[in-house]
Order: C-alpha cells, then structure tokens, then sequence
C-alpha cells in the first residue's frame, strides 16, 4: 500500500469508514461554524513566522462557501537566474508546502481534533474508525497551489 490516502480504500469496510469521515467533518463545520473555523485560520497565518495575507482583502474578503486564502511568504528570495528551471521552482514549492504544513496546517488539525473532543457525537463517529483513517488530513483537507516565481500561495479548505 503507497502512503497516499486513496490507497486506503480497498474494500467496503474502507469505504463506510469514509462515509464516517464525511460524517465527522460535516457535523464538525455545524458545530464549529464555518465563521470561527475561517477565524481561526486566519489566526494561524497571522501567527505564522513564514507567511502572511498577500494583501489586506485577501484576509478581509473569505468566502465561506469555498475558503480560499491568498498568501506570500514573508522572506521568500528566488534566484532570477533559475526563474524557468522547473525543478528548482518544484524545490521551492515543495519546501514552502512542508513549511505551510508545519506552521499553520498542523495547527488548525490540532484545533480541528480538539473540537472533535469537545462534541460527544462527532467524537463517537471519529473514535470508531480505524486507526488508519484517524490520521488529521482525512479532517482537514486543504489544497495548496504555490506560485513561487510570484510569491502567491492559495490555501483552499475543501468543505
């Protein structure tokens, strides 16, 4: 099995504990609120050493229906001379990815799985999983696009 989350679904077990995960996210954003969670991210950034907003609408303006939040990194020095060398800009994408991770996506799944615990229902769906699918990705899913020659990031919660 290859350790991306797809390759956990191998059977109908596999696939009900999805449904659970659904589950678990779905009652989580009702009784978090949609509101405080975006609050709350967008304090993670704030906190964040690396990166902030890219401007002051990018934090003012979060659709809460698809959560998208615009970032640069603070010190972020690209070499012009390696501009159009893919796998230097990939090397760079992927540090700045790690980084998000480490700086402010670890921090919203932490405050993601305390809320889980603070809410008997969501905590008895969440505790019936398998081990395998308690994993804080499954929770809190986000995409990251990164534009390193722009010092654009887009942080994007998929609800």
């Amino acid at each position: 099995m290859s350790d991306t989350n797809l390759n956990l679904i191998e059977n109908d077990d596999d696939l009900e504990s999805l449904n659970k995960i659904n589950a678990v996210r779905k009652r989580l954003m009702r009784y978090i609120t949609i509101e405080k969670f975006i609050d709350f991210v967008k304090e993670s950034i704030k906190s964040s050493k690396s990166f902030s907003f890219r401007t002051a609408n990018a934090e003012k303006y979060i659709d809460k229906n698809n959560p998208s939040f615009i970032l640069r990194m603070n010190n972020l020095e690209i070499d012009k001379k390696k501009i159009n060398d893919e796998k230097y800009l990939k090397d760079i994408t992927n540090d700045i990815t790690v980084l998000i991770k480490e700086e402010i996506i670890n921090n919203i799944s932490d405050f993601l799985i305390k809320e889980i615990s603070n809410n008997e229902e969501i905590k008895e769906i969440y505790n019936s999983l398998d081990d395998e699918f308690k994993n804080p990705s499954f929770i809190n899913v986000f995409v990251i696009r990164v534009a390193p020659q722009d010092n654009m990031i887009y942080l994007n919660y998929f609800i």
